[in-house]
């Protein structure tokens, strides 16, 4: 993962796995 976003949204709390599954989502794609 290189998107500190990331983990900036993971100390908000459960919200931070929705945005995580999103972002491994679009990482795939690349």
């Amino acid at each position: 993962r290189a998107i500190g976003r990331g983990d900036l949204v993971l100390i908000k709390g459960s919200r931070a796995v929705k945005l995580d599954d999103v972002v491994s989502r679009i990482t795939r794609r690349k």
